[in-house]
């Protein structure tokens, strides 16, 4: 943001968002996919993956070419008729609009290589180029100010050939690595496709949902507020979606195995790694967000150069949010086992329709942009705490008492985390000797919260053990 400005950071934002918005679509067949592939994995020798790779990256060219007729057409109609955008930056706008498309089109077409890596669980390779990824990126941001170019369309530019790089890493390992990926005696299975298609279905009404309550709320903000607002938003969904990229390679890892174990008949395994795993992702992003919640103010400032108004609430409402989002998406993956997305769909996601709906309503009424936030934290608390425990129970065969078993240790850590970073945080002063103590303070409450409330004793004993071995071997 620093590079590009408050202003273009903003329109940047919210002109991806409209290409964001509709790769949906995307997300939902991803999801249909990767579950095809994982289950079929679990099958064995009985399996064939290849053809299910096959039907997967058929069916995601053809809708990389209906999200770009869409893109093109009504996308378009959008960018020039609703959205807020300076008539000087029009142009600019526009170019980034059509780079964008493009660099959506080339993720839409590498997912199946993605999936297949995930299923494969090789995910020492994913996270080396997750780290180039995010390389590459970074050097985004020192070579924007070298070259006399327009900075937003140039920063789209580069965008696109750093996704081009990333897809192309994935293409070229999963061709050379899995036999499953071969394109060789390429012959899609449509009654495949027509099942993943089915399958995926059922997710696009929750994808859709997700979609509007993520970039759809970053238009209506713009649609009512100023690029600033529009960038201060953003920039929580940025440093956001950084503390959850640690919790999601978590259930990145056990997902899989999750839904392995699942087809295999192995129920009870797969029950216990769910809950395990809900409970890990939980005491990970409370272990990131107490933190950053408490020192957000001297964060963002050494962050950046010119901190938007509204950045440092929107960040501290939005962790706080992630807490219940995670218990959310984890509590997901058993329905997603067991195929019962048709249920979640028709459910979970009418909260956030409904949250759309509202936010909307309030701006125009004239609320605060915090609103936003506050109807995003409800909504996720009623999601993950109430809906989801209910369609596990029903669909999934899992005892309410021990998925709130887990909502109960999760709630307990954090009730007792929480008191005393708040508190500083209340009587914070500007000083160099008031920030360490925060520092100091937030980490260590915290990491005493997890380990004799949010973890078991067995489990701290394991992690002592092998911390202590990993010492010895150094």
């Amino acid at each position: 943001m620093n590079v590009l400005g408050v202003d273009d950071y903003g329109t940047y934002n919210v002109v991806g968002g409209v290409v964001t918005l509709l790769a949906f679509l995307n997300a939902a067949l991803s999801n249909g996919s990767s579950r095809f592939l994982t289950y079929e994995m679990g099958k064995g020798e009985g399996g064939n993956v290849n053809k299910i790779f096959q039907s997967s990256l058929l069916a995601h060219a053809v809708l990389a070419i209906i999200i770009a007729i869409i893109a093109e057409t009504v996308g378009l109609w959008f960018v020039y008729n609703k959205l807020v955008i300076a008539p000087e930056r029009l142009s600019a706008a526009i170019f980034t609009y059509h780079i964008s498309v493009l660099t959506s089109l080339i993720t839409i077409v590498q997912v199946p290589y993605t999936s297949m890596i995930l299923v494969k669980e090789k995910m020492d390779y994913f996270a080396y180029v997750s780290v180039i990824d995010s390389v590459l990126k970074l050097l985004i941001v020192f070579l924007l100010p070298l070259w006399n170019f327009d900075r937003l369309e140039l920063y789209a530019i580069l965008l696109l050939f750093t996704q081009m790089i990333v897809s192309l890493f994935y293409v070229i390992y999963c061709i050379n690595k899995f036999a499953d990926s071969s394109l060789k005696n390429f012959k899609a299975d449509i009654n495949k496709i027509k099942e993943i298609v089915s399958f995926s279905s059922w997710s696009l009404f929750g994808n859709a949902a997700h979609a509007l309550n993520g970039q759809g709320l970053t238009i209506v903000t713009n649609m009512f507020f100023n690029p600033a607002i529009v960038a201060a938003r953003a920039l929580s969904i940025q440093v956001n979606s950084a503390a959850m990229s640690l919790v999601q390679n978590l259930g990145l890892a056990a997902n899989p195995q999750i839904v392995k174990l699942y087809s295999a008949g192995e129920r009870d395994k797969s029950s216990n790694l769910l809950m395990n795993t809900a409970r890990y992702s939980y005491m990970l992003i409370l272990l990131i967000s107490v933190p950053l919640i408490t020192l957000c103010n001297e964060v963002l400032s050494v962050w950046l150069v010119e901190v938007p108004e509204y950045t440092v609430i929107f960040v501290q409402l939005i962790l706080i949010q992630s807490l219940f989002f995670t218990l959310d998406t984890s509590f997901y993956t058993g329905l997603y086992a067991c195929g019962r997305v048709r249920e979640n769909a028709l459910i979970s996601p009418s909260l956030y329709f409904i949250q759309f709906i509202v936010v909307y309503f309030l701006f125009k009424a004239g609320c605060s942009p915090i609103s936003l936030s506050i109807a995003g934290i409800i909504t996720c608390a009623i999601s993950g705490v109430i809906v989801k425990p209910i369609l596990l129970n029903r669909f999934a065969d899992y005892s309410f008492k021990r998925v709130y078993g887990c909502i109960l240790k999760c709630m307990m850590t954090t009730l007792i985390v929480i008191p005393i970073p708040v508190i500083m945080v209340v009587f914070r002063e500007d000083s160099l000797g008031n920030f360490m103590i925060r520092v100091i303070t937030s980490i260590v409450v915290t990491v005493a919260g997890i380990l004799f409330v949010g973890l078991y004793p067995d489990e701290v004993k394991m992690a002592k053990n092998k911390i202590m071995q990993r010492i010895k071997t150094q």
